[in-house]
């Protein structure tokens, strides 16, 4: 549950927003849940034309994975 000190940053997931969580303490990590938001641009075509949703969810992940870890919050 969260209480009334836990922080929901709503996060345009850009590089900024990729170094800031990668660098957060694990005690601020703790009273912190990110709600990421995918940008626009990860979804334009690639160098091949397409732009396969699923791989680009599945990079999107693997990204948020290595900047914030496993952490549920």
């Amino acid at each position: 549950m969260f209480g009334a000190n836990h922080y929901v940053p709503i996060l345009r997931w850009k590089r900024g927003e990729k170094i800031a969580l990668r660098h957060l303490q694990p005690a601020d990590k703790r009273v912190i849940t990110p709600l990421i938001e995918l940008v626009p641009t990860s979804f334009k075509p690639g160098q091949d034309g397409s732009a396969d949703p699923a791989l680009v969810l599945e990079h999107e992940v693997k990204e948020i994975k290595k900047d914030w870890g496993t952490s549920p919050s």
